[in-house]
This record gives structure tokens, C-alpha cells and sequence, in this order.
């Protein structure tokens, strides 16, 4: 009984010596997946907010643009209505003032999608 007894600890015990590197292993690869998916999750949240901020960008710079424009656009229709000499160009400027050459409203919209 004394010998199977001593078989039994020693058997554990080489099973635990072996064992434990095994474990450990599997726990750091387990953490690391985990750590992992976690950077690929923050990176996605990050991505996100860059591209809503894009947006916000966008829709601001086409906001302001159109207002512009329907600013020009009403001084222009309250001159003719006053039958001053009205030759388009505030309208001009209004549409594409950085030079583009269709209308900025579209522009901006078009990144913003």
C-alpha cells in the first residue's frame, strides 16, 4: 500500500511538472487573444470617431456654405426686384469660393455620404 501510495504522489507530481508549463501556455495565449481583440476593438471605436468627426466636418462646411449661398442667392433676388444692376458674381463667389468648379453645397455633400 506504502508503494502504491509513493506511485501515486510521484505520478502527480511529474504530471503537475509537466502540466504546468502547459497551463501557463494556454493562459498567456488565452490573455493575448483577448488583449487583441481588445486593440482591434478600441481601434474600430477610434475609426468610428474619425469618421464621425469627418462627417461633422463635412456637414458644417456644407451648412455654412449653403447658407452663404442662399444669403447671395436672396440679395441677389432683392436686387433685381429693385431693379438695380445685378450681375451674378456674389452668387458666383458664393457658389465656389475656393474655386472648385461645381457647386460647394454638392461638394461637401458628396463626402459627407
Amino acid at each position: 500500500m506504502a508503494d502504491l501510495t509513493a506511485v501515486v504522489v510521484a505520478a502527480v507530481g511529474v504530471a503537475g511538472t509537466m502540466g504546468a508549463p502547459l497551463l501557463t501556455q494556454w493562459s498567456r495565449r488565452r490573455e493575448l487573444a483577448e488583449e487583441a481583440e481588445r486593440a482591434e476593438r478600441q481601434r474600430g471605436q477610434d475609426r468610428d470617431e474619425r469618421d464621425l468627426q469627418r462627417k461633422r466636418d463635412l456637414y458644417a462646411a456644407l451648412n455654412s456654405t449653403a447658407r452663404a449661398y442662399r444669403t447671395a442667392a436672396y440679395d441677389y433676388v432683392l436686387a433685381v426686384k429693385h431693379g438695380e444692376n445685378a450681375d451674378g458674381s456674389a452668387l458666383d463667389a458664393a457658389r465656389a469660393p475656393t474655386g472648385i468648379s461645381t457647386p460647394k453645397p454638392r461638394w461637401c455633400y458628396r463626402g459627407a455620404l
